[in-house]
């Protein structure tokens, strides 16, 4: 008698041991989060978090952000949406990237924390450039005065304020899904608890076939520079499993080649020694590229028994 059997397995990062998965699957172990340590116990549940902001938190963000509207940092990003000054090296190899791997005529371009929304400007010059049509583009940022500058200085590039774990787009847009989405430099700012909420709304700005670009610090990147604020570790298994969880499949990952930043590095493998930008001994930055998947069953593990 022949005997078929499907398993819907939850998907397991590559570093996470096979009993993880065991023991999700087999006992539903529902122990209390950890948000500290990602493992076997809390892995499901941590990729899942999405914990309401308290008041002291959200005032806390705002002091934060009204202080940094004051910094250089900030002015200089105004500057390089204007073209007043150049992009920055981290800008120009995702630039480099997108428009030799990513970007596609007639595409409709979401960029969630777009900053003054010089990236975006940069994707709408290239399809200018290439006489490509394209579609909205469109920006979610947090910081008042980047939304505010960008509202009054773009005519055809349109920027809202919003919490991007927590936005809604407003008409024309409410609803509409995007053949792109990026983040860049983004993930390592988003708070622990609310991971889950993030990879929900990248499933409901996009649809089958949608395009999920992330440029991120590597996590050696990121372990020294957690003095920042929000400046998280987020290890690349981790965000594969959330969005797999979500609906995406994994389409290409490689580190960053392009942006040149300097720095030293020895015994990696030689696969990397082609990077121009190292930091903690690491390549610093990862390109990420996922799709949304039109049939759920290319992430699920099935197996078929005969008896």
């Amino acid at each position: 008698m022949a005997r078929q059997a499907e398993l819907t397995f939850i998907f397991c990062a590559p570093l996470l041991v096979a009993r993880v998965c065991a023991l999700h699957i087999q006992t539903g172990m529902t122990s209390a989060v950890n948000h500290n340590v990602f493992n076997d116990t809390n892995a499901m549940q941590f990729v899942r978090s999405c914990k309401a902001k308290t008041k002291d938190e959200r005032d806390k963000l705002v002091a934060e952000i009204r202080k940094y509207e004051k910094s250089t940092k900030f002015f200089e990003k105004i500057q390089e949406a204007k073209g007043e000054i150049g992009a920055t090296a981290g800008h120009k190899g995702i630039v480099t990237y997108l428009q030799e791997k990513i970007l596609q005529p007639g595409w409709s371009v979401l960029e969630l924390g777009c900053a003054a929304g010089g990236m975006l400007r940069f994707v709408q010059d290239y399809y200018h450039t290439q006489s490509f049509p394209h579609g909205s583009l469109v920006g979610v940022e947090l910081v008042t005065g980047w939304v505010n500058f960008a509202q009054t200085y773009y005519k055809d590039i349109k920027i809202y304020e919003g919490d991007i774990t927590e936005f809604a787009i407003p008409e024309p847009y409410k609803g509409t899904t995007f053949d792109m989405v990026m983040l860049n430099d983004v993930m390592e700012h988003i708070e622990e608890k609310r991971y889950g909420c993030l990879f929900s709304q990248l499933d409901k700005v996009t649809h089958p076939g949608s395009i999920v670009y992330m440029h991120t610090p590597s996590p050696m990147t990121q372990i020294a520079d957690r003095g920042q604020y929000f400046e998280n570790v987020v290890p690349h298994h981790f965000v594969t499993m959330g969005m797999a969880m979500s609906g995406f499949e994994l389409v290409q990952f490689e580190h960053d080649v392009d942006t040149v930043c300097g720095g030293g590095h020895k015994d990696l493998p030689r696969l990397l020694n082609s990077a121009k930008c190292y930091y903690n001994g690491w390549p610093k930055y990862t390109h990420q590229v996922y799709r949304k998947v039109h049939d759920s069953a290319v992430l699920n593990v099935s197996s078929s028994e005969t008896s």
